[in-house]
């Protein structure tokens, strides 16, 4: 298998954070609305924040990946849904894993 060269490698990357965004927006809208009742109003509010700021982040890599002649991909990562408030919330700490190298280096 050839190797991928460094442009690829990059446009790899972005592609999948963009999944990985789309994933956040998908997650964020659905259980904002799964959480309801008094205890769980502002967790609500503020995913709502955050599904906005997803959408933000997406278009930003979007333009980036059209700016490096890729086009950005449709598909989100799998979003595991629930009507557990509790499962919700422990779904969102899961969604993110750590990268292992800073985008800069790649």
């Amino acid at each position: 298998m050839a190797k991928k060269s460094p442009l690829q490698e990059l446009i790899d990357g972005l592609q999948e954070d963009l999944s990985r965004e789309y994933q956040a927006i998908i997650a964020y809208t659905v259980y904002s609305n799964v959480l309801t009742g008094a205890q769980w109003m502002n967790i609500a509010a503020e995913l709502k924040k955050h599904a906005h700021e997803e959408l933000e982040h997406a278009l930003i890599i979007a333009d980036q990946l059209d700016y490096l002649g890729a086009m950005p991909n449709a598909k989100p990562k799998e979003v595991k849904l629930s009507k557990n408030p509790r499962t919700c919330c422990a779904s969102i700490w899961t969604m993110r894993p750590t990268r292992s190298r800073p985008i800069a280096s790649a």
